[in-house]
């Protein structure tokens, strides 16, 4: 209804905006709520419900019909599978955008290490040397277009094999097995995830990272009956993984530290029982992962000269609250407000810059510690309080103007809640980053062009971007129906109190949280990490029945009764090989 209301007015007024429609929207919201109740108590009852099948007879060879075949098959190779369905729809992409899509942000990334830019940690520095390396690699080997190639090269197939071993993992751990190949067609074939796969960005690896952290963290917190004990190689991987989670993306600490804090304090819980596990694995876990982000990013960093100011990255809420309250009640502001406000942000030109979409704007005429603005980093020694002194009267202007607020925060991020609505700000930050490569100075360091021909490339891309108009289509586009599948998940895992598989949700969650606070209003390519693991959560609903016989037990000739089929073989190899 929020979402609605935003869409079509920008604010709450077809929700607010009269008696007639306060009556009105109480009504829908009582409807919309019985309606996903009953929706939500079938599913969960389902869930309830749910116990592995009887194991099939047994039946000879040469008895069995051509589907069964293929089913047995399926389930014994679902890694392998996967692996070859994404690689062939999403070549298509990368063959025909060959050698790949540069976008902005990834022609910032390489410029610190190709161009001679000044080093700083907005793109995170260790992403940025990767890039650098293969730009590098690609120069020798003859041309800027084989440096792009490298790196799409590597972030695409480190994500099919993310995505291949968590729908491994999901089959393995239970979700039905149409369940499997319908996510496994739909990370073939939505273009996004094509289209993702071609582009030099750095969400794309970071897509494949959180989702071996997820893979790990499920392994120790929520281990299926059978599985091998928790030896302290899972906890080095999972210390491994999170490490990288936190140097990959500027907000992966914050995904990171809270989930191995709760791993360290919750159950460990392979069907949902009450052993308590021993908090000094994910405590030492957890201490590396600090360990190595804060040695990096505080010491090693700054002794190179990156530059790791980045407070504005975290003020989007303040600034966008600030800016709409300014526009809308500029006469309630005090001199002294509006000193403090000037002291940090441009306060006359606030209103002009105020996009409800967008904080960039705003945010990028921050005055301290911005390499966007000349001599910040002087004016901000100068005035160490400034910040602070801006932040109190950020906070007395919001108790002021509550609803001003409260609307400025839901211009920016409803989309993410509302099913169906795409934001495209005014083309800046397109949906899908296909058939568009950057330009002026922040490309200019380097020669590359698509290898197809011009209009071959424009017809492609136009054809992708057409999805976008197909009836449907805008809701797989849109967060709003993965996050909401996101919240189902977890409300189920509380109703079924399985609180060690509901640490593994932290992350994903988490991750939510901080793109609610971040720049911009609904953008696919933000929440993509918690799409690709949404299998493995789902699989969780299934009481964690463990689909493949243990090895011990294949060895010995002995049958695994809660095998969901009596010929599932699935390999322990292929999991361990997608890693």
């Amino acid at each position: 209804m929020t979402g609605q209301s935003f869409a079509e007015t920008g604010d709450f007024s077809q929700m607010l905006g009269g008696v007639s429609r306060v009556a009105v929207s109480l009504a829908k919201l009582l409807l919309y709520a019985v309606a996903t109740s009953l929706l939500l108590s079938v599913l969960f009852s389902w869930f309830d419900g749910w116990d592995a099948p009887k194991p099939r007879p047994q039946t000879h060879r040469a008895g069995r019909t051509r589907a069964a075949h293929l089913r047995v098959f399926a389930d014994r190779h679902v890694f392998g599978l996967a692996l070859a369905l994404l690689a062939a729809c999403w070549g298509t992409y990368i063959a025909v955008f060959a050698p790949g899509t540069l976008t902005y942000d990834g022609a910032r990334s390489l410029n610190q290490f190709c161009a001679g830019a000044p080093l700083e940690n907005h793109h995170p520095v260790l992403m940025n040397l990767l890039y650098g390396l293969l730009m590098h690699a690609g120069r020798a080997m003859g041309s800027d277009d084989w440096g792009v190639f490298l790196i799409v090269a590597l972030q695409a197939a480190a994500l099919v094999c993310a995505l291949s071993a968590v729908l491994s993992e999901s089959r393995r751990r239970g979700l039905p097995l149409a369940v499997t190949a319908l996510a496994a067609l739909y990370f073939a074939l939505f273009p996004a995830w094509g289209v993702l796969a071609q582009d030099a960005l750095k969400d794309t690896l970071f897509c494949a990272v959180f989702t071996w952290f997820m893979l790990r963290l499920a392994r120790v917190a929520a281990p299926p009956e059978g599985s091998a004990p928790i030896g302290v190689r899972d906890w080095a991987l999972l210390a491994a993984a999170g490490s990288l989670v936190a140097l990959t993306r500027n907000n992966g600490i914050y995904l990171v530290a809270p989930t191995l804090l709760a791993l360290a304090i919750t159950p460990c819980a392979p069907f949902g029982g009450g052993e308590r596990r021993s908090p000094v694995e994910a405590g030492s876990s957890l201490a590396a992962v600090v360990a190595t982000y804060v040695a990096l990013t505080s010491f090693v960093y700054p002794a190179c000269g990156v530059d790791m100011s980045e407070e504005k990255e975290m003020l989007s809420v303040p600034f966008q609250q600030t800016a709409r309250i300014v526009g809308e009640h500029g006469d309630d502001v005090s001199e002294a407000e509006r000193a403090a406000i000037d002291a940090v942000l441009p306060y006359d030109q606030l209103a002009e810059l105020y996009d409800p979409d967008l904080s960039d704007p705003v945010k990028e005429s921050y005055k301290l510690h911005n390499s966007k603005v000349e001599s910040s980093f002087e004016y901000a020694n100068e005035h160490p309080e400034a910040l602070g002194d801006y932040l109190r009267v950020w906070l007395g202007l919001a108790l002021r103007h509550p609803a001003c607020a409260l609307t400025a925060t839901a211009a920016n991020t409803y989309a993410y809640f509302y099913p169906g609505e795409v934001v495209d700000v005014d083309g800046t930050r397109p949906v899908l980053l296909v058939g568009w490569q950057t330009d002026g100075d922040i490309a200019a360091a380097y020669d590359v062009s698509y290898l197809m021909p011009a209009n071959a490339v424009a017809r492609a891309s136009a054809a992708v971007q057409a999805t976008l108009e197909v009836p449907g289509m805008r809701y797989l586009y849109s967060p709003g129906l993965y996050v909401w599948l996101l919240v189902a998940i977890v409300a189920y895992l509380i109703h079924a109190r399985r609180w060690g598989t509901l640490v593994v949700c932290v992350p994903p969650v988490m991750l939510m949280l901080t793109v609610l606070a971040g720049p911009l209003n609904g953008h696919l390519r933000y929440v993509m990490p918690m799409i690709a693991v949404l299998p493995l959560l789902w699989s969780f609903a299934f009481h964690g029945i463990i689909v493949r016989e243990p090895r011990s037990q294949r060895a010995s000739g002995q049958r695994c009764p809660l095998a969901c089929n009596s010929e599932v073989f699935m390999k322990d190899e292929a999991f361990d090989v997608a890693l």
